[in-house]
């Protein structure tokens, strides 16, 4: 993982069973991991953030996120119209959170005005670089061998297992600069 990666609080997250017996038969789970790198444009290409001073408010620790962007000014929305923030939600620490009398605005609030990333004063542009992580897992059955090893002396079974080294990574690139423009010209 990146070192700087912190998982989003209420983000998605991958749920699994260790193996277990079906139908008799030993099972054991499988998981693998895959990462994905993006490198956006900024400047003249398009809007991106490379650091969260750029953004208005970020109460969240570790690197940008779009979802932690939204959630910021959710709570500087909630803030303004409620006189409190939500409490579910991280915030500065001089701030007061909303007590239950006080949730019926936080929710009055999410049904008028409905999706964060809509709202005009909520730009949240995605993050220049960002690794996403892809979690797969599949279940798969084994025979337990162990009485035959259990016969010879001199054996010892190993299982290792390597991490994939390998992290696609998307990069956008101009197809035109300035000095293509004018010589075009």
């Amino acid at each position: 993982m990146e070192k700087r990666f912190k998982p989003v609080p209420n983000s998605d997250r991958n749920n699994q069973q260790k193996g277990g017996k079906r139908k008799q038969m030993k099972t054991k789970t499988v998981t693998s991991e895959k990462s994905n790198k993006f490198v956006r444009l900024d400047g003249l290409h398009g809007k991106c953030v490379s650091d969260v001073s750029e953004v208005t408010s970020y109460y969240y620790g570790g690197s940008y996120t779009t979802d932690s962007c939204l959630r910021s000014c959710h709570q500087d929305v909630i803030k303004k119209e409620c006189k409190c923030m939500d409490p579910r939600y991280p915030m500065p620490d001089q701030e007061v959170t909303c007590t239950l009398s006080q949730r019926n605005c936080i929710e009055s609030l999410s049904v008028t005005r409905g999706d964060p990333s809509k709202w005009e004063e909520c730009s949240c542009p995605l993050p220049c670089t960002n690794v996403q992580y892809q979690v797969a897992w599949k279940e798969v059955s084994y025979v337990n061998q162990g009485l035959q090893y259990e016969q010879k002396k001199d054996m010892v079974v190993l299982k290792a297992g390597l991490p994939s080294l390998m992290v696609k990574t998307f990069l956008e690139e101009p197809e035109m600069n300035v000095r293509m423009l004018y010589k075009s010209a």
